[in-house]
């Protein structure tokens, strides 16, 4: 374009600092290598729970977006499950015991936990118990993938850990004391979610005048000890889903 002064045309001058685009390339560069790597721990979450997770393929896709409630407590669950998430901390860990009827959403919303805790960017295993039960026998024969003592680490150093239909099925001494026991003294003062259809507040049996089985009486007293530590008990008590 002509100069002002002389007429004369004169090179377009183009605003440009060498600098200043290294530093945003290598911003960008730096941001690129953070989301990848943040891919790739996410991917490694995901595959740990995959592998050691007992879980009923129909809780797959359990999400808070599809839990559906048809109750008052089904709806305070849901908050319920929201606040451990919110308050989610491996400083101060706590427990959450969900327990109440047949099919009103505590694996669904333990699931859903595990998820979201995932998302954070800690390690979540769901357990279901009786399933856990089947798989550690396995573990006795010599081509079993994994070894006792692995799938028992894994549990006790999950940032969280879902331990799904306690006192369900048949809780012999073997599974009280030999499997549940040490998965539970290990994991005290740490994050672990269980659900359960047993009562909590009812007593021991000789205590029990009606002889009503509850939780206590099923996974015995030190087991139900260190259930309680520190736990928040949210009650569910409605129709069963699975039947709706």
């Amino acid at each position: 374009m002509p100069d002002r002064e002389t007429g004369q045309l004169t090179k377009k001058k183009y605003d440009y600092c060498l600098p200043c685009f290294k530093v945003e390339e290598d911003r960008k560069l730096a941001q690129d290598i953070l989301e990848e790597n943040e891919k790739t721990k996410q991917k490694n979450l995901q595959k740990d729970f995959s592998s050691f997770s007992f879980i009923n393929p129909k809780l797959r896709n359990a999400s808070f977006d599809n839990f559906i409630e048809y109750t008052q407590m089904e709806s305070e669950g849901l908050q319920t499950a929201k606040r451990y998430l919110e308050v989610f901390s491996l400083e101060e860990p706590k427990n959450l015991l969900f327990w109440g009827s047949y099919g009103t959403g505590k694996s669904h919303l333990s699931k859903s936990i595990c998820d979201e805790v995932i998302r954070k960017g800690h390690t979540a295993i769901f357990v279901n118990i009786p399933m856990m039960s089947k798989s550690i026998r396995a573990t006795y024969n010599k081509d079993s993938q994994y070894q006792e003592h692995e799938i028992f680490a894994r549990f006790e150093k999950a940032d969280l850990l879902v331990l799904d239909d306690l006192g369900t099925g048949n809780h012999t001494d073997w599974l009280v004391h030999d499997v549940l026991f040490p998965i539970l003294d290990a994991r005290q003062g740490m994050n672990t979610v269980f659900t359960t259809n047993l009562n909590p507040n009812i007593p021991m049996s000789e205590d029990n005048p009606n002889k009503i089985q509850g939780l206590e009486s099923m996974i015995g007293p030190r087991n139900f000890s260190r259930v309680m530590d520190n736990a928040n008990i949210q009650t569910m008590i409605g129709k069963d889903k699975r039947k709706a």
